[in-house]
């Protein structure tokens, strides 16, 4: 495949991924939902998106091997078939006879990593990377490049708080309180580099896309723990919980992607000098 068709097959697979997110939310419902809120349909389409994303994966990956310009997206393509393997054995009815509550949360988080590794597939094949980078120097401190690589793991904690929370693996308390230091991290980055390079082309955009999306989260989040505590349940709270986990997804696939972009774009402080001299 041509980077070109590779990049709008990968969006694809993305987007694919995110519907299986989104339908596995409506499979769970909610801790306060029992039973889950929506389980019927979507239950049952469930394994057939499972199986649709991995012929989907196994297609990506071999068009990454084929392409020359792809070889450095080569190991990360096996990585999104090894993931579908993976959330297949552990959503099996033998794996969740075990531990239903730690086999189900880890198998979203796979799932959130598999539509991140997409995305990041897309973007390292989109025409806007094509043109190459624009390099810029880092300032020192609070390193962007450090904070490349902290952001993305800080969200997925939370991303991981929010799936134990749903399996009924952990209570409320540890994904609340950790709501805010997720969105915190994620306004300092993003205030640092709009402020150090408020004109970069590549950067600037993605970090006011990351800001609106984890914002986006906080709110739905504020939505879901008031319908909660409103003892609302049913076709609300599961429209509700399953926005809340389709937006995490896209706030740790921003945040990894923007990252992606930072360790690009950003040279560490002096090397643009030095390299000038």
């Amino acid at each position: 495949m041509a980077s070109s068709s590779l990049f709008r097959f990968a969006v694809v697979v993305a987007l694919c991924g995110l519907l299986m997110l989104v339908d596995g939310a409506l499979v769970t419902g909610d801790a306060a939902a029992t039973p889950p809120a929506a389980p019927g349909l979507a239950e049952a389409v469930h394994p057939w998106l499972g199986v649709v994303l991995a012929l989907l994966a196994l297609t990506l990956t071999i068009g990454v091997v084929r392409s020359d310009d792809c070889a450095n997206l080569r190991g990360l393509a096996f990585i999104l078939l090894g993931l579908v393997v993976a959330q297949g054995g552990l959503g099996s009815r033998g794996a969740m006879a075990v531990s239903p509550a730690w086999m189900g949360t880890l198998h979203a988080c796979l799932a959130q990593l598999f539509f991140v590794g997409a995305v990041v597939v897309a973007v390292c094949t989109s025409p806007g990377w094509q043109r190459g980078p624009e390099l810029v120097e880092d300032y020192g401190w609070p390193s962007l490049r450090s904070l490349a690589i902290s952001t993305p793991v800080v969200v997925f904690l939370q991303v991981f708080l929010g799936a134990a929370l749903r399996h009924r693996a952990m209570g409320a308390l540890s994904h609340i309180g950790f709501s805010m230091v997720a969105a915190l991290w994620v306004l300092f980055k993003c205030v640092c580099l709009i402020q150090q390079f408020p004109k970069h082309r590549a950067l600037r955009p993605m970090a006011n896309g990351l800001l609106a999306v984890t914002f986006t989260q906080v709110f739905l989040g504020i939505a879901s723990f008031t319908l909660r505590t409103m003892d609302i349940t049913g076709p609300a709270l599961a429209a509700v919980t399953a926005t809340h986990v389709a937006t995490g997804a896209i706030t740790l696939a921003v945040a990894t992607a923007l990252g992606v972009q930072i360790r690009r774009n950003v040279m560490p402080k002096g090397s643009l000098t030095a390299a000038s001299v």
